[in-house]
């Protein structure tokens, strides 16, 4: 092989890695594009769990303060079934009091 067709087989291997080196590039920015797309679509999915965690915190915590809310109530309807108690014993006292009364009084 002369030295004219070895430099023309280089310069054609040269253009041969050229291709390829372009390919190579190519190849890699659309890898890192995917990647990226990848990371963008993780990022997103990682942002709904943060959010939906919160929300069920959130929801957690608005049942907790209903249930204290239901058990304030059970105790006042509670105490207030005692005051009703109470006061319907109260009553009763008093009607036998003035029953009591009554009978002292003298009879025309």
């Amino acid at each position: 092989m002369t030295t004219a067709e070895n430099l023309q087989q280089i310069r054609h291997n040269i253009e041969e890695l050229d291709r390829n080196v372009a390919s190579l590039i190519h190849s890699v920015s659309d890898t890192n594009m995917a990647v990226a797309g990848a990371n963008v679509a993780i990022s997103s999915l990682n942002l709904h769990q943060q959010r939906t965690d919160q929300r069920f915190e959130q929801i957690a915590s608005n049942f907790e303060k209903i249930h204290d809310s239901l058990k304030s109530l059970e105790n006042t309807a509670l105490a207030h079934d005692a005051q009703i108690d109470a006061l319907i014993e109260n009553q009763n006292n008093l009607a036998k009091q003035w029953q009591a009364y009554i009978n002292t009084l003298p009879k025309n």
